[in-house]
């Protein structure tokens, strides 16, 4: 799984210079919204399941994680981001190239941790290392999924 996440971070990299389109038919955002976005959650993700204790992880059932994992697909619009990891700002290539080398450091990081480091989701619930990279690596489709739509229909004649 490591290694599917690495590929995906190198995949967003090379879609910077495409970061001020736009189509509102696809998404009300810019690509360079849904990367920073997608490197906001990927990055507060590690370090939350860096600085968790392993010892405290429960499995818990999760209906919303259990009908995700089915589809392993994220519908588009259904779901909300979290305030803490949406970026009011506007977004720059300085600072999405520097979100980039952070989140090849912390990935690298991600390595060594636990399988039981944990973190809990606002709608999945606990999810252990094994789940989190799953959902990092949905999460990061799914936005890169938006990201290939927008830059599809700006290349339409």
């Amino acid at each position: 799984m490591h290694s599917k996440l690495a590929a995906q971070i190198a995949t967003v990299e090379s879609l910077i210079p495409h970061m001020a389109k736009q189509n509102n038919a696809v998404s009300a955002a810019t690509v360079g919204w849904h990367i920073d976005h997608l490197l906001l959650v990927f990055i507060s993700t590690f370090k939350v399941l860096i600085k968790s204790d392993p010892t405290a992880y429960k499995w818990q059932f999760n209906r919303n994680r259990s009908l995700l994992k089915v589809s392993n697909k994220i519908p588009r619009g259904k779901v909300r981001a979290p305030k803490a990891v949406i970026n009011n700002n506007e977004v720059n290539e300085a600072d999405l190239l520097e979100a980039i080398k952070n989140a090849k450091s912390i990935l690298e990081r991600g390595k060594t941790l636990d399988k039981n480091a944990n973190m809990p989701h606002p709608f999945l619930g606990p999810l252990n290392l094994k789940n989190a990279f799953w959902f990092l690596g949905l999460h990061n489709q799914h936005h890169m999924h938006i990201i290939e739509d927008i830059l599809k229909a700006n290349s339409k004649p």
